[in-house]
């Protein structure tokens, strides 16, 4: 039962907190999986570390969030 999903990306080098799409998880993947699996979408959380990084992160969401 998911209800919330905290989201950044990373590079792999430790916890950089950096907007989605520019570190190296496959969000794209990660969503298809959830569309697949849930028929309600979970509350998103986004934790960039730096402000600069929170327009990315939504302008990446407004593209590949189902």
């Amino acid at each position: 039962y998911l209800r919330q999903l905290h989201l950044h990306d990373n590079r792999g080098e430790e916890d950089e907190h950096v907007a989605l799409g520019q570190g190296s998880i496959d969000f794209k993947s990660l969503f298809g999986l959830l569309r697949a699996a849930i028929k309600k979408p979970p509350v998103l959380t986004l934790e960039p570390h730096k402000e600069n990084d929170l327009w990315p992160s939504i302008e990446y969401l407004e593209r590949n969030w189902p």
